[in-house]
């Protein structure tokens, strides 16, 4: 089956906004970047439905858009080419299992194979909340990462320590792409299919949203919930500028914490 790539340019804050619009349709079966575009694969059985979608958006959003046909048989070869290993301050490297395996003074390797997933820490969201991470104690802690991608997060919690990772994304591909993920790296999650109605009243730990502001807004008062007394919320997904928002919607959660990376920020802060 051939694929059609769309190749999408746009510029500020319009650009994120269409990454983050695009990036959870159904029919988008995989993401490049490559020289300041954002390439979206989808098959072609799928182009009926998307290509409405696509533009209706351009008349909310300004981007500009060329296509290109890809056969099947290229697609692998396509995704490993782009796809190369990203070394986080010599503490965790983040690589495919077609790779060579981390250098030996890197802590923490972890084995993230490309997929219709988001989060192989080349994005800086994912990278600003493993930094977090990297300071937090969470030996037997129970995790729930939603938003969860490939699971990338939840595997990196349980190597350092974690009792539990519940991860909950609303794709089916995601949900494939946890679990193969976790059986890589040699740890259990329980991947889950749904949205914010899959926690149902549990609480953890520590909880991370790697999302979107829409999508942090409109479930704030379940992850807030979600998180125990004493225990710990990190979100990213957001732009500079969106943590007053933030801030607005989770007013039992005390803030102690920011970073930025490009236009990029994540907040962590500690339930009430």
């Amino acid at each position: 089956m051939d694929y059609q790539v769309y190749w999408i340019t746009a510029t500020g804050i319009d650009r994120e906004w269409i990454h983050a619009e695009i990036s959870l349709r159904p029919e988008v079966e995989g993401i490049l970047e490559e020289k300041g575009a954002m390439g979206f694969y989808v098959a072609q059985r799928h182009i009926p439905t998307f290509a409405p979608f696509l533009e209706q958006l351009n008349q909310q959003l300004a981007f500009s858009c060329s296509k290109e046909t890809i056969a099947d048989q290229n697609w692998n070869a396509v995704w490993e080419s782009q796809f190369e290993p990203v070394n986080i301050d010599d503490w965790v490297y983040i690589r495919a299992d077609f790779h060579a395996a981390a250098p030996p003074h890197i802590a923490h390797e972890l084995v993230i194979n490309p997929a219709n997933a988001f989060g192989t820490g080349h994005h800086e969201t994912t990278r600003l909340i493993m930094r977090w991470m990297r300071h937090a104690t969470l030996d037997g802690c129970t995790v729930l990462d939603f938003g969860a991608g490939t699971g990338i997060l939840g595997i990196l919690a349980m190597r350092l320590g974690a009792q539990q990772v519940l991860g909950i994304d609303i794709r089916p591909e995601a949900v494939e792409s946890m679990t193969a993920n976790a059986a890589l790296n040699q740890v259990e999650i329980l991947a889950c299919l749904g949205s914010a109605g899959e926690i149902d009243h549990r609480q953890f730990d520590l909880v991370v949203a790697n999302v979107n502001l829409d999508v942090l807004q409109v479930h704030a008062g379940t992850l807030s919930q979600s998180v125990k007394h004493g225990g710990h919320l990190v979100v990213s997904g957001i732009l500079s500028g969106d943590d007053r928002a933030i801030r607005m919607a989770y007013p039992d959660i005390v803030w102690d914490w920011m970073d930025q990376e490009d236009e990029w920020i994540a907040l962590a802060g500690c339930k009430k």
